[in-house]
């Protein structure tokens, strides 16, 4: 029995890499059936799209604020970054659009989503999916693949 349940698992397992996973060897369908290399895909993971729209300056009593525009419907600024009274503004941020975010208590970082029109139906997990999330750190700014190491910035 534990022979067949190991045969089973392992199965599944290389069945999900070969199939479903960001590592499967097959190319992503998009829009007007266009081919997109996994390589080409990589850029469009959130954590890059949050990176590529992330912009700061400092104010006259040197303190940081960043501002990260995602898409069409994600707007947030993050002030006074690393001070204990840092503050974070979500100037536009909708749960329907292509972007939205919430923040997580635990972790304390700043959790960016895909929403509805963001998300490539045709992709289950990898960039593009519903599970394609980035972390943005209150502490430092920076922008994260996972909550561990957002958690953890400094």
């Amino acid at each position: 029995m534990k022979k067949i349940l190991s045969i089973l698992i392992f199965t599944l397992s290389l069945f999900f890499v070969l199939t479903i996973s960001p590592f499967s060897p097959k190319t992503l369908k998009i829009d007007k059936n266009e081919e997109m290399s996994k390589a080409e895909n990589q850029t469009k993971t959130t954590r890059n799209l949050v990176v590529k729209g992330k912009s700061c300056k400092e104010d006259n009593s040197q303190q940081l604020e960043c501002t990260y525009q995602v898409g069409k419907d994600l707007n947030v600024v993050i002030t006074g970054i690393g001070q204990p009274d840092t503050a974070i503004t979500y100037m536009k941020s909708d749960f329907e659009g292509d972007f939205y975010a919430t923040y997580d208590v635990m972790h304390g970082c700043i959790i960016v989503k895909r929403g509805p029109k963001g998300i490539n139906r045709d992709q289950l997990c990898g960039p593009g999916s519903s599970f394609d999330y980035a972390f943005i750190s209150p502490k430092n700014g920076k922008v994260y693949t996972n909550w561990k190491d957002c958690q953890s910035a400094y």
